[in-house]
């Protein structure tokens, strides 16, 4: 993210146009970068993690935003909002990681393109909210399934681009 802005900002740069946006961008990311490697630290460690009240869908709308430049043309990104501000109690850093290991495995599971499909709603089970992403991807193969929620799992390693936490981010 930060090095597709910054690449943005010096081409728009050369052109003589404003790059603030995508300085802006830039400079949330490397936030963002730094809260989410404390935050894998943290997982790491078992430390206590920091629950806040957020709005999850101007929080999934800012991920979108930043996710959008790490999937490539190829590949729809949908994003379905919430008609209304859904509050929930989480930890943002975490759950931004949870969301990006999703999409970028669903990314990963579609090297000829496809879409990505990123959506929330509200009260599903009272008080509950359910985010789903969605791939139109190839899937997990079924002897791989019941060990990919592991650190460092067979599916994660089987991907030639893996990052070995694969999916155990999201059981965490």
């Amino acid at each position: 993210v930060i090095d597709g802005n910054l690449t943005y900002a010096e081409e728009r740069l050369e052109k003589g146009k404003t790059v603030t946006e995508e300085l802006a961008q830039a400079l949330r990311a490397t936030q963002r970068a730094a809260e989410l490697t404390s935050h894998l630290l943290a997982i790491g460690r078992r430390k206590r993690v920091d629950v806040q009240r957020v709005d999850l869908g101007e929080l999934v709308f800012q991920s979108v935003r930043m996710l959008r430049r790490l999937i490539p043309e190829n590949v729809r990104l949908v994003y379905d909002s919430p008609a209304h501000p859904v509050h929930v109690e989480l930890d943002a850093p975490q759950f931004e990681q949870v969301l990006i290991n999703l999409c970028v495995n669903a990314r990963d599971a579609m090297p000829n393109g496809g879409t990505l499909t990123v959506t929330i709603t509200a009260a599903v089970h009272g008080d509950q909210v359910e985010l789903c992403v969605r791939d139109t991807g190839s899937g997990i193969a079924p002897d791989l399934l019941a060990g990919i929620f592991e650190r460092f799992s067979q599916a994660a390693q089987n991907d030639r681009r893996g990052h070995g936490l694969g999916l155990y981010i999201a059981r965490s």
